[in-house]
């Protein structure tokens, strides 16, 4: 078993593993924690069932789209910055324990792996409506501004560095890292909004490193959405500052993807709860 202490304390030395450019010790705390993973998530437990506990989180179910499967439900994560990764424990074991282990394990994959991230096959999708260029998309996946990103591997190395912090919050690069991590795809999802370029870059479904991108993986999707944690003031633009889990209501015995991401269940359109 480990703590959220030792865990602090690993992400402290990990990071100086990097500044050090020590690949073999990062490499070590990468397959130290993912052991540590695989442990935490061997016992079978379901995790939206101890999910069902956690009161659900009105403002994203405000900002639901309704291109989603409609038997999913927002559940409330901590925001202090590490909500990404408080959505994935969720997500995988109903609760947030895991959420330190996982940002380790982002970080360190973002680390070792960036070559593969600097040119994430995510980045050469065809996007219906985002006519952003590549180096753009490359940009608007960063969890930090950077005045140069034209070295994208160094990019991605700057960015595993400062995901060891903790309360760093998390972008789409990390969600890409994530997939990998857990071996399982993720469904990003994304509020609608007028800035439909953004959305369509940012919504959709991330892959797993040595997958190809047109694949599904026969693990359970996630679902892990971009919301707010208050309400948008009048004719504010939407920029999402926060994380959830959207979990599968409790007796649906059916995952929102099986094995093939063709699998959709009919498309519903979700109520907006009654103002209080």
């Amino acid at each position: 078993m480990f703590s959220s202490k030792s865990v602090m304390q690993d992400l402290l030395l990990l990071q100086q593993a990097m500044v050090n450019n020590q690949r073999l010790e990062c490499k070590h705390f990468f397959d130290k924690y993912e052991k540590i993973l695989q442990s935490s998530l061997s016992d079978g437990a379901r995790p939206y069932q101890v999910a069902a506990k956690i009161p659900d989180d009105e403002i994203s179910w405000c900002l639901m789209p309704t291109d989603i499967p409609g038997n999913l439900s927002p559940k409330k994560a901590t925001a202090d910055g590490n909500c990404l990764y408080f959505s994935m424990s969720i997500a995988l074991t109903g609760k947030e324990e895991l959420a330190h282990a996982l940002r380790l394990l982002v970080a360190a994959e973002l680390y070792l792996e960036a070559d593969f991230y600097a040119q994430h096959p995510y980045f050469e999708k065809d996007f219906k409506k985002c006519n952003y260029s590549e180096s753009t998309r490359f940009a608007i996946a960063l969890s930090s501004d950077y005045e140069d990103v034209r070295n994208r591997r160094d990019v991605v190395v700057q960015e595993a560095t400062i995901t060891c912090r903790n309360g760093k919050w998390g972008a789409m690069l990390q969600i890409m890292a994530l997939a990998s991590v857990i071996g399982r795809p993720i469904f990003a999802v994304y509020p609608d909004t007028v800035n439909q370029a953004v959305r369509s870059f940012c919504h959709g479904v991330v892959n797993p490193k040595m997958q190809l991108p047109n694949q599904v993986s026969k693990g359970n999707m996630v679902f892990i959405m971009w919301t707010r944690t208050s309400f948008v003031p009048q004719n504010a633009t939407l920029e999402p500052n926060h994380f959830v889990p959207l979990m599968p209501s409790v007796g649906c015995n059916r995952p929102p993807f099986l094995f093939d991401e063709n699998e959709f269940p009919p498309l519903q359109k979700i109520s907006e709860p009654s103002k209080r």
